[in-house]
């Protein structure tokens, strides 16, 4: 039953469980007379663990013992001792990494349950549980049914070698975790030992990246650290010499592995014949010298052999990850952008200076189109780098095929000049050109047309031609297909999660864990509660299923409580929101700290959010200090990557389908978080629409809502109004309205979109927005997008976020949308 029963010698019940139902021990865990125990939710096989996912699991060493058969089945071996096969009851395999030794080995448990605890992605594996019992020191991980990367780099004889189309989903998928961790988390957590076998396949060959021990964490507004030299040889990036090191150290290795990728083979193979091909990026820094990097394919792999001209402008991103000097690297952010970028613009313009090191070219070079037709890269002193040499010829357009090559050509179509002839001299895309006037030289892209022709327009603007219709503009000539040539963003981010630190722990264990395992919950009782909150004194808002209160913990930080009322519904609310927020981390989200479930009671504790709901702030009137046009824009970015991460990267898609201002709460510097997962549904990946009975907010709902099937899509749905309220700075629905027909915003904004008269829509309390009013209209294209009546037509929140993070963003009023809802 379950019952946790202290008797004396007579066998007489002194105390049991049963009585004081908030002091329940969990099972799995080990009493000695005299010592204290830690309440915690954490098992091995334990049914209330199943319903909160973001609790790591605590297992005593017998258990590990038994779960692997006494640790029989090897998986593999590193720094700090070796990695075993185990089984759980219920036939889940699982990894179980066996720390060996004291003083490392005790940093290396602290750091690597401190890193990747607390963090929830899916390019990252999954830290399950630990075991902390007297000298012994284990972590769970997930279990990779495909092994390690570099089992599968080297493969020779193997028929199912890895393809390139499955290399360039490990190399994003790689990507993808690098730049979470970089960018994303509440820390910045710098990796510091990227290598082939610490990159896990799953049974799909997604990959993961694994083995936090040597990470670093260092807070956002810090660039730079001092730390000892850590890592593996041939991965390790010149910096370290000096032992001050930022995130590109893990850059550098990201490079390393790509060219291992690419090239099939070890970084340093000593089974060369040549001592000069011992060293992989020695290889290729001659072969690149030679222009013959097309011999580095993977010659053991024929899919890869077929696709060795894609393969080779793969390397140029290598060569940019690989430079010497870190701050010339580029974020992985910025090389997520490059992988998802589909037109492969990123070609020749990294590639572009590696047999030129010693005449590199300065960040503030400039690019200048002369009068007389003639490009010249002049650096910032006024020395020429090159030129186009094209002087007595008239320029009439620029052609960018889809090879990448640059080709300038006159009135009648004949080529003056082409980038190919000059593998130094390409121009990157996206650029306005204007006769005399210059450009500051930068490696991004914004523009991703192929093959199509590009005339300089007398307004500045290049005009896209195919060949003899002229389209329009730029950036509408992707309008038809509702796509926009915006760069791409990584938005899958994560934080640490709070708890509470307890005052006892076993006197067998030697660290005091609590503090340093992010991913559990805290367990409040609801006494506890009640003081917290003075006795439920301070209500900060109030929902469906209840009311939100300030409360006060011990060491002073403020948090929220959310009173669930009722029983049955509180019941399905409860467990689907510590289901949905308790095992997921994004910057983006509000934050779960724990939970209160006694008796009837259900409870859920939250970071506290300084300047509450979005609803407050949008429809502000009299405030002089109402939000900016550029806050605004920040907070819509926000609420957009927070949804991008639950419908596309977490083990389980996440639909909210509440997404309304109220739900959007505002921290202290105006980030906006996602909160109130009660009515959220998860389905797994491989399901596109699940059936269910409508819920949410009237005013919000998509019309597919009426067939009861359902997808992601209605939450873009719902994105879409809560972005045209932001930008109109009033409700939805506001009955205060003298006209009925301007009661409902999406009528008023189908009518003004008709009349072409969007600019009086944009919000008249707000200097500042008026100001940006031309901006502002932009941006309604985008809610235009997302307010699709057929759902298939709406973006995914990840292009919404690809639009909004674009260096050049301007929205335009596509497709006809207006009319089609």
């Amino acid at each position: 039953m379950g019952n946790l029963v202290l008797f004396d010698k007579r066998k007489r019940t002194i105390w049991q469980s049963f009585d004081h139902p908030t002091d329940s021990l969990l099972p799995g865990q080990s009493l000695v007379s005299g010592r204290k125990i830690v309440a915690s939710v954490s098992a091995t096989n334990r049914s209330q663990a199943t319903i909160l996912p973001g609790i790591l699991t605590r297992f005593s060493y017998n258990e590990l013992k038994v779960i692997t058969d006494d640790f029989s089945s090897k998986l593999g071996e590193g720094g700090f001792g070796c990695v075993y096969e185990g089984t759980l009851r219920n036939g889940t395999k699982i990894a179980v990494k066996h720390l060996d030794g004291v003083g490392q080995v005790k940093e290396s448990f602290l750091t690597e349950v401190k890193a990747v605890g607390g963090i929830h992605h899916i390019n990252l594996v999954k830290l399950i549980g630990f075991c902390a019992e007297k000298t012994h020191r284990l972590l769970i991980y997930e279990y990779m049914v495909n092994g390690s990367l570099d089992r599968w780099i080297t493969m020779k004889n193997r028929e199912n070698g890895l393809t390139w189309s499955t290399r360039q989903r490990i190399i994003s998928d790689i990507a993808k975790g690098l730049a979470y961790l970089h960018e994303d988390c509440s820390q910045k957590i710098i990796h510091l030992d990227i290598k082939p076998q610490n990159i896990l396949l799953d049974q799909y060959l997604n990959a993961k990246i694994s083995d936090f021990g040597l990470s670093k964490l260092i807070e956002k507004d810090k660039s730079k650290v001092v730390t000892r030299m850590r890592g593996t040889r041939g991965y390790l990036a010149p910096e370290w010499l000096s032992s001050v090191i930022t995130e590109k150290v893990d850059v550098y290795a990201f490079g390393i592995v790509l060219l291992e990728i690419l090239c099939g083979r070890k970084n340093l193979d000593w089974s060369q014949a040549d001592e000069e091909d011992v060293h992989l990026l020695s290889v290729f820094r001659r072969k690149a010298e030679q222009k013959q990097l097309i011999d580095m394919v993977d010659k053991n792999n024929e899919d890869m052999q077929l696709h060795r001209e894609a393969v080779t402008e793969m390397m140029s991103l290598a060569a940019w990850c690989l430079q010497g000097d870190f701050s010339k690297r580029p974020s992985m952010s910025l090389v997520v952008k490059a992988l998802e970028d589909k037109s492969k613009s990123l070609g020749l313009s990294f590639t572009l200076w590696i047999g030129r090191e010693n005449r590199p070219v300065k960040f503030n070079a400039t690019l200048e189109l002369g009068q007389d037709g003639n490009l010249v890269l002049t650096d910032s002193d006024g020395t020429l780098v090159w030129s186009t040499d094209t002087i007595g010829k008239s320029v009439s357009g620029l052609n960018l095929t889809e090879m990448g090559n640059l080709v300038l050509f006159d009135k009648r179509k004949r080529i003056i000049w082409q980038s190919f002839d000059h593998p130094t001299d390409s121009l990157l895309p996206g650029q306005s050109l204007v006769s005399g006037r210059k450009i500051v030289a930068s490696v991004s892209a914004t523009n991703r047309s192929q093959a199509q022709f590009m005339k300089i327009g007398p307004d500045g603007h290049i005009k896209v031609y195919q060949w003899s219709e002229v389209v329009s503009d730029l950036l509408p000539r992707f309008v038809d297909k509702c796509a926009y040539p915006m760069v791409c963003g990584s938005y899958s981010i994560c934080t640490n999660n709070g708890k509470r630190t307890h005052e006892s722990r076993k006197a067998a264990d030697i660290l005091d864990l609590a503090p340093i395992l992010p991913g559990i919950l805290t367990r409040f009782s609801y006494n506890e509660l009640k003081i917290i909150t003075e006795d439920f004194s301070r209500k900060l808002g109030e929902g469906g299923f209840g009311c939100v209160y300030e409360g006060t913990l011990r060491n002073g930080t403020k948090i929220a409580v959310k009173h669930l009322d009722g029983v049955g519904q509180v019941k399905e609310s409860f467990l689907t929101e510590v289901k949905a927020v308790g095992g997921i981390h994004h910057i983006n989200l509000v934050k779960l700290i724990g939970f209160c479930a006694e008796k009837t009671h259900r409870l859920l504790i939250y970071e506290y959010m300084v300047n509450g709901s979005l609803d407050r702030w949008i429809t502000h009137e009299n405030r002089q200090n109402g939000l900016t046009w550029s806050t605004r824009q920040r907070i819509i970015s926000d609420i957009a990557k927070g949804l991008a991460y639950l419908h596309e990267d977490c083990s389980q898609k996440i639909i909210h389908l509440d997404i309304k201002p109220q739900n959007i709460l505002l921290d202290q510097y105006f980030n906006a978080k996602i909160s109130d997962f009660g009515l959220s549904k998860l389905i797994e990946k491989d399901k596109s629409k699940v059936v269910t009975r409508m819920r949410g907010t009237p005013g919000y709902l998509a019309p597919e809502w009426l067939s009861s099937v359902i997808t992601e899509k209605v939450d873009v749905y719902a994105f879409g109004i809560v972005l045209l309220e932001i930008l109109c700075g009033r409700k939805n629905l506001d009955w205060s309205q003298p006209d009925e027909e301007d009661v409902h915003l999406l009528s008023v904004f189908r009518r003004k979109a008709e009349q072409k008269q969007l600019m009086d829509m944009v919000d008249k309390n707000n200097e500042d927005m008026q100001l940006h009013r031309e901006a502002v209209t932009e941006m309604m294209s985008l809610a235009a997008w997302c307010l699709q009546g057929d759902f298939s037509k709406r973006p995914s929140m990840s292009l919404v976020v690809k639009a909004l993070e674009a260096t050049e963003f301007k929205m335009v009023v596509c497709c006809k949308l207006y009319s089609k809802w």
